[in-house]
């Protein structure tokens, strides 16, 4: 009878042991998430200069080296929204990149993954006279 009870115990054990596997697994995937979720929530501070020297080391953007932007967005959840209705095609994959924009040109930039995602050509203004 004795090993019966036995039996039974290490089955428990068993189950006890698997459960906290399983939960230990699910803790570690949860943490990894969450830290994902806080690196596309809190906009990162960056070295412009490393910033710039990384964007324009990329072939399409060379014509660019030493040209200032004149102005520099990082896609956050907050303003993806508003962003979407200027920029048809952006989705929420684009949280974390950056919009360059220069005089000629709108370049999306994701700096992590040193990577161009996309440029939009502006097209020069004219000036108007009578």
């Amino acid at each position: 009878m004795a090993r019966g009870g036995s039996r039974k115990e290490d089955n428990s054990d068993k189950i006890i042991i698997f459960l906290l596997i399983i939960i230990a697994a699910v803790s570690a995937i949860s943490l990894l998430n969450t830290l994902e979720l806080k690196k596309s929530l809190v906009p990162q501070a960056i070295n412009l200069d490393y910033f710039l020297q990384k964007l324009t080391a990329h072939g399409e953007m060379r014509n660019y080296v030493g040209v200032s932007p004149s102005n520099i967005l990082q896609i956050t959840n907050s303003n993806l929204a508003t962003l979407q209705s200027q920029i048809l095609g952006l989705d929420v994959s684009y949280v974390g990149s950056f919009i360059v924009q220069y005089n000629d040109a709108i370049v999306i930039y994701d700096y992590s993954k040193d990577m161009i995602r996309g440029t939009i050509a502006l097209q020069p203004q004219q000036n108007i006279s009578n």
